[in-house]
């Protein structure tokens, strides 16, 4: 018996033996009988995930549709473009403007992520204000009394003490606020945003895994 073709639109698949669509679209007519057949998304031949359905893109869907780059693009009002094209595994793929090795965005994990959460804060200032008014009366309430504003300066402009970089240092609290910390002199250290970000609210015996 001659294999024959799904009649679905554009489907490369084979039809079940007592029908003419493949497995997928049989499904679809079935929960929707009123609806003509729709194409099926696309699936990458060796991950077997869902790929981007931009022409020629190949990235995995993390969106909808899009892949991270065309779904940026589609965040920030943009035409979608082709994106830049993947390079092998280990190849240098420039920098970002702050230095660091930049992504398939052309930015570096850091900045990419800023980027968007500036997009996110923007279109929700209601929420960035709460969490503000939250943050600060959490470290009124957390006071000692102390005035801290020349040792948090000092801080400002000093290495993070996890891996020494000078840039984007953030003043971090040892016992995190939310878990009984004080803000205080001795619970105060300055830590770069990538490793504040990973900190997250860990002690630091819970974050490096060791005694400090």
């Amino acid at each position: 018996m001659a294999k024959r073709t799904c009649v679905g639109p554009e489907c490369p698949h084979e039809s079940m033996p007592n029908g003419d669509v493949c497995k997928s679209h049989w499904t679809q007519r079935k929960r929707h009988p009123d609806r003509p057949l729709q194409k099926l998304r696309r699936y990458s031949p060796k991950g077997g995930f869902i790929i981007c359905a931009f022409p020629d893109c190949g990235r995995r869907v993390v969106s909808g549709d899009d892949c991270a780059g065309h779904r940026q693009q589609r965040v920030e009002g943009k035409t979608l473009t082709p994106l830049k094209k993947i390079a092998a595994k280990g190849a240098d793929q420039g920098d970002c403007p702050c230095g660091r090795k930049a992504k398939i965005t052309g930015l570096c994990k850091i900045c990419y992520h800023s980027k968007y959460q500036s997009h996110w804060q923007t279109n929700n200032k209601e929420k960035v204000l709460s969490y503000v008014h939250q943050r600060r009366q959490r470290v009124e309430n957390a006071a000692d009394g102390t005035d801290l504003s020349s040792v948090m300066a000092f801080m400002r402009n000093s290495p993070c003490v996890v891996c020494g970089t000078t840039s984007r240092i953030e003043i971090d609290h040892i016992v995190p606020l939310a878990r009984g910390g004080l803000h205080s002199a001795s619970n105060l250290q300055p830590l770069c945003r990538s490793c504040n970000a990973q900190k997250n609210s860990k002690t630091m015996e819970e974050w490096l895994g060791v005694s400090v």
